[in-house]
């Protein structure tokens, strides 16, 4: 189910059209998104600190396993996506000094 959702993300969009699978993989997608880091390590069955790790080594800061997806996103200037997808992709964007990004 998660790389489901995470692969449906980029089409899901905002609006509710009343279609039940978009709805269940937004329903994941943004229960991930408010999950701690620890949490999403166990669903991804790795350590929380290779996460934090994998965030620290792409730039992202004040980081720890307490804090969820949207709070690690929202403090380093980042959408929420972009880091749930990167960790569980394994692709998370370059995040430099200045708050900006690249893919």
């Amino acid at each position: 189910m998660l790389v489901t959702a995470v692969a449906v993300m980029p089409f899901l969009g905002e609006g509710d059209d009343g279609n039940k699978e978009k709805r269940t993989a937004r329903s994941a997608v943004k229960a991930l998104e408010s999950s701690s880091l620890k949490i999403l390590a166990l669903v991804m069955k790795k350590a929380p600190e290779a996460l934090e790790e994998q965030l620290a080594m792409k730039g992202l800061k004040n980081i720890n396993r307490s804090m969820s997806i949207a709070e690690i996103a929202a403090g380093n200037g980042m959408e929420n996506e972009d880091v749930l997808g990167g960790l569980i992709s394994g692709n998370l964007p370059q995040h430099d000094a200045s708050g900006d990004y690249k893919n």
